[in-house]
């Protein structure tokens, strides 16, 4: 508990401290919809945020804690009903072949079919939750990857060959 509030703090800090070092940087000419000057803003914004959560979280977990030792202990762990978690023995190795495949598959297919699978695999893997929600959750996080690098910061992914690379000039 005390490492959480400590990285917290830490991650705060030193989150400020550069967005305000960023925001004094002189702009320059880009291309992108972004820009040099955009991209660390973004990324310590996101990180002073992750920092406050933490924090935020941290602390109410440490505030149910002192809640549930003045409360009757004993009887809430009588009613509780223990679930099985879903688990996969020897889930490193799966991870790593997947990805060899992954690296293997992105030059030939792209990165708009490839990804998609990928994202999906590890997702059910790892225990996400319900196929939906990983579906869902797989979809979403392709387009902000598609929406972000192709098109905020003109980096472009593999497209693939063939057909493949034609259905990617359709998306993006």
């Amino acid at each position: 508990m005390r490492a959480n509030y400590l990285l917290a703090i830490i991650t705060i800090v030193v989150s400020a401290f550069f967005l305000v070092v960023a925001f004094q940087m002189p702009e320059t000419n880009s291309t992108t919809t972004i820009g040099p000057m955009g991209w660390p803003i973004m990324i310590l914004l996101f990180s002073l945020v992750m920092g406050v959560l933490l924090l935020l979280n941290t602390w109410l977990k440490g505030r149910k804690k002192t809640e549930l030792i003045y409360n009757d202990i004993q009887s809430s762990d009588k009613n509780e009903v223990t679930k099985e978690k879903f688990h996969v023995k020897n889930r490193h190795f799966y991870i790593l072949v997947s990805i060899a495949i992954y690296v293997l598959l992105l030059p030939i297919l792209g990165f708009i079919i490839v990804t998609p699978f990928l994202f999906f695999f590890l997702a059910w893997l790892l225990g996400m939750g319900r196929l939906l929600k990983v579906a869902a959750i797989t979809i979403v996080s392709n387009i902000v990857f598609v929406v972000l690098f192709i098109h905020l910061l003109g980096i472009p992914f593999p497209r693939g060959i063939g057909i493949f690379r034609s259905l990617s000039f359709l998306i993006y």
